[in-house]
């Protein structure tokens, strides 16, 4: 009997998602493998560190998108990236340009409200940032007091 002491090898077969195990049997002389890959994606666009396409590359295909932090002044750009299967963002807001005392029309102190001066803080500002309050150096003195 020729080969009867080959054994059975186990084998693998394709990359990624694609992976997969199969045998190696000894027929007639020769070392018949029936390992057969999986089918790969059309593309690698999901960020979970899959290689979908089985093309060797990890998340290709999943692009950057843009995004925003921060806001008024401090509103900046980044983008949402791809880093090892999982979804990293990339953005650093701007440092806030000090406080609103200018009423300007614009947030300087980033809190999410232009020109919220309110020097005495009494929940009242004063009329030149479109408020009511009078007299902005006393918590005493407001609308209704």
């Amino acid at each position: 009997m020729v080969d009867e002491d080959a054994r059975p090898r186990a084998s693998r077969c394709g990359v990624g998602a694609c992976a997969r195990e199969g045998t190696a049997r000894c027929v007639q002389g020769a070392f018949v493998d029936d390992c057969r890959p999986g089918a790969p994606a059309a593309r690698d666009a999901t960020c979970d560190g899959v290689d979908d396409d089985c093309d060797g590359q990890v998340d290709e295909d999943a692009a950057p998108q843009p995004i925003t932090c921060g806001v008024g002044l401090c509103r900046a750009a980044g983008e949402r990236a791809c880093v090892a299967g999982a979804w990293l963002d990339r953005c650093a807001p701007r440092a806030p340009l000090g406080d609103d005392g200018t009423c300007d029309g614009r947030d300087d102190d980033c809190d999410g409200v232009a020109d919220d001066r309110d020097l005495d803080g009494d929940g009242a500002l004063e009329p030149d940032c479109g408020g009511d309050d009078c007299d902005d150096q006393s918590a005493v003195a407001y609308p209704g007091s």
